[in-house]
């Protein structure tokens, strides 16, 4: 339960920086993951060609401004680390 708070907590405050950047949640997302030194690939799933395209172009503008980036990273501040590392995740349903 108290990992969920942390996570509905995360989300607003995430919310809130999309926002204030005046973008969708989806492109601070694919935004915020260009801006990583080393991250050299992206992938996302698609469920149609406008949605391929639509990802496209949020690929073309780039990473987050460095100003957002740590907005973004104090936002997520807080939520357990077995909630954000695919690995960590139980194997069956809890």
């Amino acid at each position: 339960r108290n990992q969920n708070r942390c996570v509905f907590i995360a989300l607003r405050k995430l919310q809130a920086v999309a926002d204030q950047a005046g973008i969708g949640m989806a492109e601070l997302a694919v935004r915020y993951l260009l801006g990583h030194e080393g991250v050299t690939s992206v992938l996302l799933g698609v469920d149609s060609l406008d949605q391929m395209r639509a990802n496209l172009a949020l690929f073309q503008r780039g990473p987050l401004p460095a100003d957002c980036i740590r907005a973004v990273r104090s936002a997520a501040q807080g939520i357990p680390e077995l909630i954000i590392t695919p690995p960590l995740w139980p194997k069956e349903p809890v």
